[in-house]
């Protein structure tokens, strides 16, 4: 059997909890991995987002060269979010069937729609659903339902958030059930490259960060991350310790998660400041709808439901407007010749627009009068490639990563404690694990090591070229 490659993801697992859990003796996987072989830390992408990370991790190039900046994409003013179709560089699973190696890909985001590899592929973040198109070969999908009931295709908004108790079990399901595919997949297909993306420590994470403590008493979650995500944690290593029973010793295992993650303690909403400070207008006589969700144990909240936001913005007035969905790490300028509705001439008026907005997102505080954001930088100073272009204008980089920046039009004020917030209990964090074990895994270049770094260290390991275009490079000391 020649070279083959074993490569896991623990979406959004946190190095300082897996160091504490694995020092504990509670994580005996992950202890066996760093004694065999080495452990480090793994550099995300900006932003520290599932869909850049997981494409960089994949590609080996930087967003602005495969042009992943979110699972959302602008078009004018409009958001289509993000398929496999839009990613513009080859990946691992393209690079190595064209060589004529086998693949198989479980689970890992911006797959949808499976392109075809020589191997099998099932589609990860943002799948539609289980009746979609979401596996090649297509017969995949009929011998996944009928072998695995339970399992469901990972996408949004399909999880019932209101009830800790009910989430966690469902969390529990699907995990199990993803864990005995990647087992029915290992044991049926032939591979060289194996790859599996597990997303319970992240949804976990997002939703019951410190759940105990903060049922016992009102705020922002704790910086402890309570019992529901250690249990992710075990569950997790439990998981491993299957997959590497049914690899053995002579593939090379490389277990990764895209970012880490913490308590989240604000919200701050972009486009509602930008609205506040007149830099983006709703149409004239627009009245913002008041809805009510409720979490049980903390009582009613009020919200605000704005509708589709791109019908509700007055662009012919608007100078400045950021993500319309979910995560906002940065600013669009309404330029005039390249948005439909464009106001801002380039030049001098950019300038001083981009200037003005810098310097008062600077200034905002929170409610303890700490900053909010530590830096507003262009995106030239981040990104480069082909398609950085679809990257935000401004980039903006939050104090500290206890502040998530969000798109959406939902409350009255730009700012909001995340005390009783239903899906942000954690946050990201820019910096998540690593341990690799088997041939070729010498010693770590370095402590902490580039997302990018893991495309061309899974084609070394596989004794196949490195494209030169890659930003990354082996991750083992020469």
């Amino acid at each position: 059997m020649g070279a083959r490659v074993l490569l896991v993801g623990l979406d959004g697992l946190e190095p300082a909890v897996a160091d504490r859990m694995v020092n504990a003796r509670r994580l005996p996987v992950l202890a066996r991995l760093m004694a065999e072989g080495c452990a480090g830390r793994l550099q995300s992408t900006f932003p520290a987002n599932s869909a850049p990370a997981w494409t960089s991790c994949r590609t080996g190039v930087n967003p602005g060269k495969h042009g992943a900046f979110g699972f959302w994409r602008r078009s004018g003013y409009e958001w289509p979010l993000v398929s496999s179709a839009d990613i513009g560089a080859a990946t691992l699973e393209q690079i190595l069937s064209r060589r004529g190696r086998r693949v198989c890909s479980l689970n890992v985001p911006l797959t949808f729609p499976p392109r075809p590899v020589n191997g099998v592929m099932v589609t990860g973040l943002p799948t539609p659903g289980m009746r979609s198109d979401f596996t090649f070969p297509a017969a995949v999908a009929d011998h996944l339902r009928t072998r695995i009931p339970d399992y469901q295709a990972d996408g949004f908004g399909d999880l019932d958030t209101l009830d800790a108790g009910h989430l966690s079990a469902q969390l529990a399901r699907r995990h199990a059930a993803r864990r005995d595919a990647a087992l029915w997949l290992l044991g049926q297909e032939q591979w060289d490259l194996f790859m599996v993306v597990f997303t319970l420590a992240d949804k976990v994470q997002h939703m019951l960060w410190g759940e105990t403590e903060a049922r016992e008493t009102e705020g922002a979650p704790g910086g402890e991350p309570g019992a529901a995500v250690e249990a992710a944690y075990e569950t997790l290593d439990a998981t491993l310790g299957r997959l590497l029973e049914a690899t053995g010793s002579e593939t090379t295992v490389i277990v990764m998660s895209d970012h880490g993650f913490g308590p989240c303690r604000h919200l701050f909403h972009v486009n509602v400041w930008l609205r506040e400070h007149g830099f983006l207008r709703l149409h004239r006589g627009h009245k913002l709808r008041v809805r009510r969700l409720r979490r049980p144990a903390r009582g009613w909240r009020p919200r605000v439901e704005l509708g589709p936001p791109r019908l509700r913005v007055d662009w012919r007035r608007t100078r400045a407007f950021g993500g319309l969905y979910v995560e906002c790490p940065g600013l669009w300028l309404n330029i005039k010749g390249r948005e439909p509705d464009g106001v801002i001439t380039t030049g001098t008026e950019q300038r001083d627009l981009s200037v003005r907005l810098a310097d008062d997102l600077l200034a905002c505080r929170d409610d303890e009068g700490s900053p909010l954001l530590r830096a507003v930088v262009p995106r030239d100073d981040i990104y480069a490639g082909l398609h950085a272009a679809g990257a935000p204008d401004m980039l903006l980089m939050p104090h500290d990563e206890g502040i998530r920046l969000m798109g959406q039009f939902t409350i009255r004020s730009s700012l909001e404690a995340t005390a009783n917030s239903v899906e942000n209990r954690g946050s990201h964090r820019p910096v998540g694990v690593l341990y690799a074990r088997g041939p070729g895994c010498g010693a770590l270049r370095e402590a902490c090591v580039s997302i990018m770094d893991v495309a061309p260290t899974v084609l070394h390991a596989l004794d196949e070229a490195v494209p030169r275009y890659m930003d990354g490079r082996s991750m083992f000391a020469e």
